[in-house]
């Protein structure tokens, strides 16, 4: 009631803050009476429903919206990390993807790094990695940023349906991504995803899938990452850590290493752990209650993904 108040009479600047805590209780209120308002996450076999065909009308837009759902879900990011958005100030530019490149075949020497913006005709067998730099999120108050390395991990479905490496490489390869412009901006097109578009094909995802559209949109790709892993049993710490969820103090020196993303990486490719078909039975359960607890859903059937798992650590509220 006070930030209402405050918004009386002449108009007045407004801390992001101050709107997102007031947002916040505004969704508490609505929670505590019985509407769920939660996000719906969404899980790897949904996002792999989104590789462009080849009777694709827009393959390039396609590719791109693929390309930043893929790497939204692997880095448990928020959608500010990767598209651009006008009020951040830490965007995912070209310059901050890069490839880690084997030397080339009969010679030695150590792995070499290359910008997105500068892999050439580089041959896919020839990279071993990739990594994205995050310069800055919300929860970075350093401003130091930090970069998620990526092993190239072999497709085997259907324990690994996907490689965030080989995808993205990819993408790099028909887009064409320019040095100091945002990552998923195709200059062939002068077109950019933006997070509008992104959320208008999140609803068309969810319709496709048998979904409510209200409920779908950047932040499923985020948490569906983390409902993901906490279904194959990684730990709550290393979930809150690669995602950015400060809710203890201890999280803030967490520093995960190459073999725990690694790890994450096989787990989230792991199309067994979680599906389209085992959210659908956990919601079509789901009793709106006032808090974000496990009490909240009653058992999935044998088919659904076991224990459910959507909690209040994997909410970004």
């Amino acid at each position: 009631m006070g930030f209402l108040e405050r918004l009386q009479g002449p108009p007045k600047p407004i801390a992001p803050s101050s709107a997102s805590n007031y947002l916040y209780a505004v969704k508490h209120h609505l929670v505590c009476h019985g509407l769920d308002v939660s996000s719906q996450p969404l899980s790897v076999d949904i996002l792999m429903g989104e590789v462009p065909g080849p009777h694709s009308k827009s393959p390039l837009q396609d590719r791109t919206f693929y390309t930043a759902l893929m790497l939204g879900f692997t880095m448990l990011t928020r959608v500010s990390n990767y598209l651009p958005i006008a009020s951040a100030t830490y965007h995912l530019n070209t310059e901050h993807i890069a490839f880690t490149m084997a030397p080339a075949p009969g010679t030695v020497g150590a792995p070499v790094e290359v910008t997105a913006d500068s892999l050439g005709e580089i041959p896919l067998s020839r990279i071993i990695g990739a990594s994205a730099f995050l310069t800055r999120s919300k929860v970075d108050n350093t401003g130091k940023g930090k970069r998620i390395p990526f092993l190239r991990q072999t497709v085997n479905p259907p324990v690994c349906v996907y490689d965030i490496v080989t995808v993205l490489y990819q993408y790099v390869l028909a887009a064409r991504p320019v040095r100091g412009k945002p990552f998923f901006y195709v200059p062939s097109l002068h077109w950019s995803l933006t997070p509008m578009l992104y959320n208008q094909r999140l609803r068309g995802v969810a319709i496709k899938h048998g979904l409510d559209p209200d409920r779908v949109h950047s932040h499923s790709v985020r948490i569906g990452g983390a409902t993901l892993l906490a279904a194959a049993g990684v730990p709550d710490y290393v979930i809150m850590a690669m995602g950015g969820w400060a809710s203890a103090v201890y999280l803030q020196y967490i520093r995960p290493s190459l073999q725990l993303y690694a790890a994450a990486q096989v787990a989230l490719a792991n199309a067994t752990f979680l599906s389209a078909d085992s959210i659908r039975a956990v919601h079509s359960h789901q009793k709106p209650g006032p808090t974000y607890d496990r009490d909240r859903f009653t058992k999935a059937p044998d088919d659904a993904f076991k224990p459910s798992v959507l909690f209040a650590g994997i909410l970004d509220l």
